[in-house]
């Protein structure tokens, strides 16, 4: 499994925001627009891009609060 670095998450993320919205690693998920549709389609990106599998408790983006908490747990 490749480790994801931060600007490849926030890149990842970018797909999936309004344009001209700029992300962080202390963004908010939430504040970024995102819902449970949008968590489950970065989260599969994540998924086939690094070969890893997230569980079922982690498919609700209100568990990861900032982009930073979604890094630390694919980095763990």
């Amino acid at each position: 499994m490749n480790i994801i670095s931060e600007e490849r998450l926030i890149e990842l993320i970018g797909q999936y925001i309004k344009e001209g919205m700029t992300v962080t690693m202390e963004s908010s998920l939430e504040d970024l627009g995102f819902d449970s549709y949008k968590f489950v389609k970065l989260v599969i990106d994540i998924e086939e891009e690094y070969g890893m599998e997230f569980t079922d408790d982690d498919l609700s983006y209100k568990k990861f609060d900032k982009v930073k908490y979604l890094y630390e747990h694919i980095c763990s």
